[in-house]
């Protein structure tokens, strides 16, 4: 199946994630998808009120910036569904008592300028935290590796529908030619990237953004034309949901689904990261075969303890991978940057 073909790439990643723990903690950090008990904290610290908070600019690279009052705002269910999962990146990459899984420099930035310090607060308090934090290094890593997979395909588009605060195209040695699309709520788009102007970033690739309505996030409505139009459907791409098949209702699931489908040239795959348990995993899975997805696969814990230190339970989270026609033969894999000590793994492109 499609884990089979991608899994031996995972042996490089297990090697990295130990040589980015000898990296000092102010270079380290992570990414992940929320579930729900932790979003239903920050929620309830949240009380309805909108973020104004952004990042003073700085110098390229640091971490974090300052923070000053600002014209961005982000609701309360914005927050939740893109922001929280930047802060359990930064919560496993920060930790002294095991090394993390995933390096994401630029999550507790993002972090620092627009997450309340009382919604911060309720989130580290959440009696989840530790499951979060594994939850967003595991699954950072697979990413990471399927995005390597596809560079190595000769995949050129990379789709990450309900982009959130992700910063691959900022963090990792991805080809000039690479094109990723971002699709977000306006308002997470505008946030991003004012934070990462602020900071000095630059893309490694090329980045398009595509702005969603404010029923993006929690009814599924896709801007399928704008989407279109800003890539090639007749490609092959790698399509990434990270954490909307938990926030879209399930209802939804198998129409949106095959929206995505229709936007998947052959050769393409899916990637979806989904939080409760084995039977939301399931449903997923049928909703997939159901709008024309195929070689669908389940991923968890057994799967990703084999090519890292530590993963979730299967009962915390899941990922699902799906192919779309005809299977893309392998090509020649992109150049490994190694990591401090000689070891391999993704890591972060040199600044």
């Amino acid at each position: 199946g499609t884990w089979d073909q991608v899994s031996p790439l995972f042996d490089a990643s297990a090697r990295g994630a130990s040589a980015i723990a000898s990296r000092p903690a102010a270079e380290r950090t992570l990414h992940a998808q929320p579930c729900r008990g932790a979003m239903a904290a920050l929620a309830r610290a949240a009380r309805g009120r909108p973020s104004v908070l952004r990042a003073s600019r700085g110098t390229a690279g640091a971490r974090p910036p300052a923070v000053t009052r600002g014209a961005t705002s982000l609701t309360v269910a914005q927050r939740a569904r893109a922001l929280l999962p930047a802060h359990w990146r930064d919560v496993d990459f920060r930790r002294t008592d095991r090394p993390p899984l995933c390096a994401d420099r630029l999550a507790g930035t993002f972090v620092e300028a627009l997450l309340p310090p009382d919604e911060k607060a309720a989130a580290e308090a959440a009696s989840e935290r530790d499951v979060e934090a594994d939850i967003a290094g595991s699954h950072a890593a697979f990413i990471d590796r399927m995005v390597l997979d596809a560079v190595g395909r000769r995949v050129r588009q990379v789709v990450f529908l309900g982009s959130g605060f992700d910063s691959r195209a900022y963090r990792m040695d991805l080809p000039p030619q690479l094109k990723v699309l971002e699709v977000d709520e306006g308002p997470v788009l505008e946030a991003k990237q004012e934070i990462l102007d602020s900071a000095g970033e630059r893309a490694r690739c090329i980045v398009r953004r595509v702005t969603a309505s404010e029923r993006f996030g929690d009814e599924a409505e896709l801007p399928l034309e704008a989407v279109t139009a800003a890539m090639d459907v007749q490609r092959p791409s790698l399509f990434v949901l990270d954490g909307l098949l938990h926030t879209w209702p399930r209802a939804m699931h198998a129409e949106a689904l095959g929206a995505v489908a229709g936007l998947a040239g052959s050769g393409s795959r899916l990637l979806a990261p989904i939080c409760g348990g084995p039977a939301a995993s399931a449903e997923a899975k049928v909703a997939l075969e159901a709008a024309g997805w195929t070689r669908v696969d389940i991923v968890g814990q057994a799967a990703l303890s084999r090519f890292l230190h530590r993963a979730p339970p299967d009962a915390a989270a899941q990922l699902l991978v799906a192919e779309r026609g005809a299977a893309q033969a392998p090509g020649r894999p992109p150049p490994e940057r190694t990591a401090p000590g000689g070891r391999g793994g993704p890591v972060e492109a040199a600044l």
